[in-house]
């Protein structure tokens, strides 16, 4: 069993970079920014670990929308997951995140998206 002392506190910068395609032919948008937090990973024995991240950054997006107007954005992010050991130095990460982008009321409109994502990942830890 893991001992409470290897619990972990991380501080985190994320890039983003999205290009979005239409499937009637319209011109693509773009999404570029970066995000910073905090994420804490709690041990809960054998190599697991149980995740959760707050953070937010700035950003630009190309496209315009009912609810958000095209330009300077902030994405705020929570996150949840867990860490599952798979061998020396290989992890599934997976992660469930709430993001939301608005412009703090720099422009018109500004109701902001809601976004849901589901995320699964391999690290391997070199020199592990």
């Amino acid at each position: 069993m893991k001992k409470r002392g290897e619990d972990r506190l991380y501080w985190y910068a994320e890039p983003q970079l999205v290009y979005v395609t239409y499937s009637d032919g319209s011109r693509p948008d773009w999404e570029v920014g970066l995000n910073s937090g905090l994420m804490y990973q709690l041990a809960l024995g054998k190599g697991w670990f149980a995740t959760a991240a707050i953070g937010t950054g700035p950003h630009f997006v190309t496209v315009e929308t009912p609810l958000q107007a095209r330009g300077f954005i902030f994405s705020d992010n929570f996150e949840a997951g867990l860490i599952a050991p798979l061998g020396p130095g290989l992890q599934l990460h997976l992660r469930s995140r709430f993001r939301h982008i608005s412009n703090a009321g720099l422009k018109n409109p500004n109701k902001g998206i809601d976004i849901f994502f589901a995320l699964a990942g391999i690290v391997w830890r070199l020199g592990a």
